[in-house]
Formats: structure tokens, C-alpha cells, sequence
């Protein structure tokens, strides 16, 4: 080494042989991968400098009188395949050949699911709604923004506008992050996409049976079972060795990286194979293949892929985007990796069967950092992952500066509550009561729930009015206990009080202040808005509005309970007998 110049000696994974590279200290990580391959371009032939992979390896400094000591081999893992690069398109045509593509999503004859639903929903039958997987199942998800309310950046941008201008680069794709209490609209965001755009989307699970209440995803619980053997097996292998564990996070999440790209090479090849097979297969339907049927076939391209090296892994991946590109370029569409339920991979969840949060701080890391080298733009979407939270994505990115976040959901008011319902349900001769409807605004799923309810409603021998009673009561109940459980949350891992004062604050503003107000750091408004309820800008510029009804019973219910804050339950009883 001399002056700013370093001599590094780096090692093909694989490789038993070393090379040296010289590079100018002050130089990037992708001034460094260009050297690798300007190195050993023939090793590397076909791969972009941009999709290498790299991680520090350190040489363990043992105590002389450890020196005796013997050094566990890294267990034999079976002779993966390399594939020459001319020989890749045959190898992928092979593996689709050799993989029994199971039934696609079966088609549904349009008037079985209208007379399917127009027993379940009787007198408030009024058109046909979204269908499942059969005829007799509604999933009202599907329908997307019905009533045409877009989420937008600081900025004004909308997902849409955001992939459409994403079309036909080649890098440099836009990352977004869409962030909100759980029922703002973020999934139906991703659905309304996918109506237009092509999506390959991800439901984030934990690595247990646990699915998602809307979409199932077992593919994913077996690519967080993959990463946490991974490190498990990192950890168990350094053991009495005095590796450092920044080394040891580096390698996991190398190896966690290597992992990510089979699973998406996987899902792309999906993709591939059912527009080879049907060129105008249009968007929605293949959102509807993935999110059904079709996740068999991936989880069996999956367990093919792993027969491959990483180089191999990486070169078909390489090839599989260049062709999507292609063809989803001449028609004008958008292709989209969405990572649904993301807050599964952040470090604050500790719950059994979860990976531990010290790999899990990993995690969501090299997903987001893999990704977001693709040839498709990423959308990151968290009930709960505040702005805060969401630096972890950005910091993994290659290019930051296309980072973006959507936080602005509409709200829905009491005119939007009535509008919805009449526009997917015959509400004639029945009304929701004020009172009741206006403990449904806020959010889209309020309303939604109540038509979901309607479908199954207790005795076709009540009279109408006295159905929806039953449904809004019930959708009330069953939204309120999911709210107490979020503040019970809060509260129960609360030890300084930080977070039950600025709720007690909240409760108070809404009955006494019109439920305006303020907050000393944009963390504390951060933490609010993002894991609770939505705020709204006051029109003064000062302070913010929160305006959900069944969130401030919620927190007064569980405040009250909990005793945090006496001085609060002192007020409340005060205005209460005012009252």
C-alpha cells in the first residue's frame, strides 16, 4: 500500500486461489466491484459489475496458547451446478420442462358468483364484488380504490405515476416505502396497481404457520426459515472463536442476499413462463396466479434453483430480467416487486417462533438492498414501520436519492362512509344511525368491514334495517378490539410513560381542543401517525388533527385501565360529570 493506494487480495466464493486489486482509498464500493471485474472479467462474463456481491472477510486471531487447538471444518455442502453462460437458456427452459406447473387459478363462471352472492347478501344484493379463488368466496381487497382516493408523497406523487415513470430504465429504479395504521389503504394501493401493472408481490411472514388475514404466502415463510437456518448455522460454526460479529452479521447477510435472489429468480421465472405461454395475460390475472395456485409452482422453482451455484443463480437472473424487460417495455408496463407486512422483518418484534432480533436487524437489510438492485421498482409497504423505521430500507439502497415515501392516505369522511356502501351494496330502506357512521370514518376499512359482515349475516328472517344494526355493531366490536390491542401494546411496553402522556394529550385534545394538537418532536407525531392513527394538517399550519373516533375510545378505554397516567383519569372523570 502506498500513499492513498490499497492493495486488497480478494477471493471468488468457491475459489481457492487469491488475486490482488489496487484501488484509491477514497474510491466507492462500485468503483471496487468495477475493478474486481476489470480483474477477472472472463470469471464474471455476462454479469454487471453492479450485481456483484461483496462481504470483508478478517483472518481470527487465536492466543498462542490456543494454538493446539483444532479448527472445525465448514460442514461438506453438496456440489452445486455451474452453468457456462450459453448455455443458460437452455438450462431455464429445462427447469420449466422438468417442473409440473400445477392448475392455475381456476376460472369462475360470472353467474355462479352472482347467485353465490346474491344468497349471502339478500336484499343487499346490488352488483357483483370481487371473488377469491372460487365463486363462493368475496374478497373485497380486490376491488382496489373504489372510490378513486389516491395516496400520495410530500411531493404530490402517486404509486402509479411513480412506476409509469420507472418504465424502460435500466437502473436507478424508484424505492418507495408506503406507510400506515393498518386499514388506510395500502394493500388496496398495491391491488389497484396491479390492475395496470405488472407486480410480483411478497406477503412478509413470520416463520411459523402464521399467514396473512388477506393473502397467503407460504414461499416466504420458507425463505425466513432458509435465512434464520443460515445464521443459525453462521453463529453454531463460530462458536469459541473470536471472530468479530460484524463479520459474522456481514456474512449472513451475504448469504441472506444470495438467497433473496433465487427466491425473486423463482418468482420472475413464474412470470416468464405464463407470458411465453399467454402473451396478453393481463395484470390482474397474474396478481390473482401468484397470490393462489401459482405460489405452488413457485415454491417448487424455488427448491430447483437451490441445485445452482450463486454465479449461476445471478447470470439467469440477469437474463430472466433482461427478457421481462423486453417485453413489458413494448406494451408499456411497469413491473413491481411489492414487500407486503414489511414490519415482520424489522428488530422489534420478539414474538415465539420469530427469528431473533439480532439477525433480524439483517433482514430486512439484505432484502431491501437486493431488491432494490432489480430491474423493477420496489415498493416497500409497513402497518406500523414508522419514517424512523424506514431509514433501514434507506440505508440499504443503492441509490438513496430514489428513495421515496407515501405517507399522505385519504381519510375517509362520513359523506365517504355512505358513498361506499351504496356504491357496493343496496342500502335503500336502512340507514347507518349518525352516530354509528361516525365512528366508521377514518379509514377505508371501517366502511369495508361492514359489507364483509353483511355477507354473513346471522338469520335472512330479520328485518333489513335490523341485519345492518347487527353488522356495523359487530364491525364496530371487532375493529375496537384490534385498536385496544394496538394501545394495550403501547402501553404495556411503555417504562417511562413516553408514549402514554402524548396519548392522554390526544384524548383531552379531542374532547376539549376539537381534537387539535401539536407535538414537541417529529417523533412523537412519527410514532403517532404511523403506528396508531392517521393526523391530518390543520388548516392553521400549526397543529395537526386527529379525527378517529374509535381511536380515541380505544386509548381512553385502555388509559383508563392501565393507570399510567393518574392525572389523566383524574381529568376524565372531571369533564365526564361536567358532561
Amino acid at each position: 500500500m502506498t500513499d492513498n493506494l490499497l492493495t486488497l487480495f480478494c477471493l471468488v466464493n468457491g475459489d481457492s486461489v487469491a488475486f490482488s486489486v489496487d484501488i484509491d482509498a477514497s474510491k466507492t464500493v462500485d468503483h471496487l466491484k468495477d475493478a474486481i471485474k476489470t480483474k477477472i472479467p472472463d470469471t464474471f462474463k455476462g454479469v454487471d459489475a453492479k450485481d456483484l456481491t461483496l462481504w470483508r472477510v478478517s483472518i481470527p486471531l487465536v492466543p498462542k496458547k490456543d494454538l493446539h487447538a483444532p479448527v472445525p471444518a465448514r460442514p461438506s455442502t453438496p456440489q452445486l451446478k455451474s452453468i457456462p453462460k450459453d448455455l443458460l437458456e437452455q438450462e431455464l427452459e429445462a427447469i420449466l420442462d422438468e417442473i409440473q406447473l400445477r392448475p392455475t387459478t381456476p376460472s369462475v363462471d360470472p353467474m355462479e358468483v352472482e347467485a353465490f352472492q346474491n344468497e349471502e347478501l339478500g336484499p343487499f344484493f346490488k352488483r357483483t364484488l370481487p371473488h377469491g379463488e372460487t365463486a363462493r368466496d368475496i374478497k373485497l381487497v380486490m376491488l382496489g380504490l373504489e372510490l378513486g382516493k389516491l395516496a400520495r408523497t410530500s411531493d404530490g406523487e402517486t404509486l402509479h405515476s411513480i412506476v409509469e415513470d420507472d418504465i424502460g430504465k435500466y437502473s436507478d429504479r424508484r424505492v418507495v416505502a408506503m406507510v400506515a395504521p393498518s386499514g388506510s389503504g395500502k394493500t388496496a394501493t398495491v391491488v389497484d396497481l396491479a390492475s395496470k401493472h405488472f407486480v410480483i408481490y411478497c406477503v412478509c411472514c413470520i416463520p411459523s404457520p402464521t399467514i396473512s388475514p388477506v393473502f397467503k404466502d407460504p414461499n416466504f415463510i420458507t425463505l425466513a426459515e432458509d435465512i434464520e437456518s443460515m445464521y443459525r448455522a453462521v453463529i453454531h460454526r463460530n462458536q469459541g472463536h473470536s471472530q468479530d460479529a460484524k463479520d459474522i452479521d456481514s456474512e449472513v447477510k451475504a448469504l441472506a442476499g444470495e438467497r433473496v435472489k433465487l427466491e425473486f429468480l423463482a418468482r420472475l421465472l413464474f412470470l416468464q413462463h405464463l407470458l411465453d405461454n399467454n402473451p396478453t395475460l393481463e395484470p390482474l390475472q397474474f396478481f390473482r396466479e401468484q397470490t393462489t395456485k401459482g405460489a405452488l409452482t413457485i415454491g417448487d422453482l424455488v427448491y430447483k434453483l437451490k441445485e445452482y451455484d450463486h454465479n449461476t443463480i445471478q447470470a439467469m437472473l440477469s437474463k430472466v430480467q433482461a427478457k421481462l424487460q423486453s417485453i413489458l417495455v413494448s406494451k408499456r408496463l411497469g413491473l413491481v416487486i411489492a414487500l407486503d407486512e414489511a414490519q415482520v422483518a424489522m428488530p422489534s418484534s420478539t414474538a415465539k417462533n420469530q427469528i431473533q432480533s439480532k439477525f433480524r436487524r439483517g433482514f430486512l437489510t439484505p432484502l431491501s438492498a437486493t431488491l432494490s438492485n432489480m430491474r423493477a421498482t420496489l415498493v416497500i409497504i409497513g402497518t406500523a414501520l414508522s419514517l424512523q423505521d424506514a431509514d433501514y430500507v434507506y440505508s440499504a439502497i443503492a441509490k438513496p436519492t430514489n428513495f421515496s415515501r407515501i405517507t399522505e392516505f385519504p381519510r375517509f369522511d362520513e359523506k365517504d362512509v355512505i358513498k361506499i356502501h351504496s356504491k357496493l351494496v343496496d342500502m335503500s330502506d336502512c340507514e347507518i344511525p349518525p352516530a354509528k357512521r361516525r365512528k366508521l370514518t377514518g379509514r377505508a376499512r371501517f366502511s369495508i368491514d361492514v359489507v364483509e359482515r353483511l355477507a354473513t349475516r346471522c338469520s335472512s328472517q330479520d328485518s333489513k334495517q335490523a341485519i345492518l344494526d347487527d353488522a356495523v355493531d359487530k364491525s364496530i366490536e371487532h375493529t375496537m378490539n384490534g385498536l385496544r390491542i394496538g394501545v394495550r401494546t403501547i402501553l404495556e411496553n411503555d417504562k417511562t410513560n413516553e408514549a402514554a402522556r402524548p396519548l392522554s394529550r390526544m384524548v383531552l385534545a379531542y374532547h376539549l381542543q376539537d381534537a387539535k394538537i401539536s407535538f414537541s418532536s417529529q417523533l412523537q407525531s412519527d410514532f403517532v401517525d404511523k403506528a396508531l392513527c392517521r393526523l391530518q394538517q390543520h388548516p392553521d399550519g400549526v397543529h395537526l388533527i386527529m379525527d378517529e373516533p374509535l381511536v380515541v375510545e380505544a386509548m381512553e378505554e385502555e388509559l383508563k385501565s392501565s393507570g399510567k397516567d393518574p392525572t389523566f383519569i383524574e381529568y376524565m372523570d372531571q369533564l365526564n360529570r361536567l358532561i
